[in-house]
């Protein structure tokens, strides 16, 4: 019952927020005209950065429910991992840039193909590349980067020089809405469930996920996923 609800919750309040989403866009953008005062555009811009993060929060719970009611379907299909790194990088180059720093992936060519469904293998990193993101430092380094494991398949690291994290703060942050207190969590909103859905998309694919992280030091994200089957 409880995860139908938050489901269909989840599923009903995304109507309604794509339409502000919308309309606060067109006014950002100034479509039929200036708005006046730049406290308007101030106050729009806010309206807009507010409702994708509320857009953002939603997605992920209805992602999870789903994926805890054995409703998750998986689309397998051969996606370039190279373009899903890079578009999770366009969405955050904003806040990348802002707080300089320097991220590093691999050149395109040396991505194998892989076979999985490219909506959840974009949330996966997204998730994973905004954590490094959010608990990073200014100025400190993210490095995303791949390798084929013993079994034919594909590794996918996202690591970073971060904060860090001991073994019982992993624990946290591993649980839906676990929530870790460090120097820069207040200045991060979240609902803490980026890792524990990435971890269940994985699962959905029948992949592994893993965590190390040393605080003070950094953490790295693993997650291993099937290669796409040879084309003849």
């Amino acid at each position: 019952a409880k995860t139908d609800f938050l489901a269909n919750m989840s599923h009903e309040l995304r109507t309604p927020l794509n339409a502000i989403n919308g309309y606060a866009q067109m006014m950002e953008a100034q479509l039929y005209g200036p708005m006046g005062d730049r406290h308007y555009l101030e106050y729009v811009k806010h309206i807009h950065e507010s409702g994708d993060h509320l857009l953002s929060l939603i997605d992920d719970i209805l992602d999870l429910t789903r994926v805890e009611a054995g409703k998750t379907k998986v689309r397998d299909e051969v996606i370039t991992l190279s373009e899903v790194v890079d578009a999770g990088l366009r969405f955050l180059e904003p806040r990348i840039r802002e707080k300089k720093l320097a991220v590093t992936v691999p050149p395109a060519e040396t991505w194998p193909d892989l076979k999985a469904d490219p909506r959840m293998v974009r949330q996966m990193l997204l998730n994973l590349l905004s954590n490094a993101m959010k608990f990073s430092p200014p100025e400190s380094r993210i490095e995303v980067s791949g390798d084929r494991d013993s079994d034919g398949g594909l590794n996918v690291v996202v690591s970073d020089t971060g904060v860090g994290m001991s073994a019982g703060e992993m624990e946290i942050a591993l649980e839906r809405f676990g929530q870790v207190e460090n120097s820069l969590s207040s200045n991060n909103e979240g609902t803490g469930l980026g890792l524990p859905l990435a971890n269940a998309l994985v699962i959905a694919h029948g992949g592994t996920f893993e965590l190390e992280s040393i605080k003070g030091i950094g953490t790295k994200a693993v997650f291993t996923l099937p290669l796409a089957q040879p084309t003849i």
